[in-house]
């Protein structure tokens, strides 16, 4: 059943097999991007103009399924009232396969949503799949455990300085997660390629057509950035899609 996915990982990312991700554990940040200029990424807003691309779900989809937690935001959340987080699309059955045999992983991942304290804990994306935690502060915590009341499939967790490092650091240590996938707007992850960097690998999705303007965000970490941070490109993928032409990017930190 995995054969799908396998062939789909292949066509993607320069012929990397599964198993090959498989040793690439760490810090992985999947983003999808449009290329402004030859020297600037920009991130484009979730909404019904946003380019589609079939290759894109799969990768977003692919790094779920090696993932032993998923760090996400509660702006993510709002944005994104309809979010469901697990593998989806026409290789869902494929990807999730391939989780539990070239990825070994047995059991969903924990979903980490990272929050001031403003979240919908009905949200679907707390409710499906994943095991949901939330990381906050110590005004936030108060304030969910208010609302949160007795309910225990929700763990709720306070740091003293809560950041996307942080959280990385929380899931290493209390959930021993060797794989962590971020899928955070880029307030949250940019800083993440910042001295000392925390990322090591970027599986980045870019558009290289036009978008509408509604769906231009903020801007993404620069590829001098990503050249600085992540010099390994291990793969350069052209694929054109109904909504224009995408390239499909790996980027690796050297071996430590």
């Amino acid at each position: 059943m995995a054969r799908a996915a396998q062939l789909q990982v292949q066509a993607l990312y320069g012929g990397a097999t599964a198993q090959a991700l498989a040793v690439d554990a760490g810090v992985l940040h999947v983003a999808a991007v449009w290329r402004r200029t030859p020297d600037s990424h920009v991130v484009m807003r979730i909404g019904p103009e946003t380019p589609k691309s079939q290759a894109d779900a799969f990768a977003l989809s692919l790094a779920r399924a090696r993932a032993d937690a998923i760090l996400t935001t509660g702006g993510i959340l709002r944005a994104e009232p309809e979010m469901v987080v697990r593998p989806f699309g026409a290789n869902a059955d494929s990807l999730l396969a391939l989780r539990r045999t070239a990825f070994n992983r047995n059991h969903p991942p924990a979903l980490i949503v990272l929050t001031r304290g403003e979240i919908a804990v009905d949200h679907p994306a707390l409710h499906t799949w994943v095991r949901p935690v939330i990381i906050t502060g110590r005004v936030g915590a108060q304030r969910l455990k208010a609302t949160l009341g007795s309910r225990t499939d929700i763990r709720l967790v306070a740091l003293p300085e809560p950041s996307a490092a942080a959280a990385i650091a929380w899931a290493q240590r209390e959930l021993g997660a060797r794989t962590i996938s971020i899928e955070a707007g880029p307030s949250t992850a940019v800083p993440l390629y910042e001295h000392p960097v925390a990322i090591d690998e970027l599986m980045l999705s870019v558009y290289e057509g036009t978008p509408p303007a509604a769906v231009v965000g903020k801007p993404f970490v620069s590829p001098a950035q990503i050249d600085a941070a992540l010099p390994r490109c291990v793969a350069d993928t052209a694929v054109d899609e109904v909504s224009g032409p995408w390239r499909f990017q790996r980027w690796l930190r050297p071996a430590q």
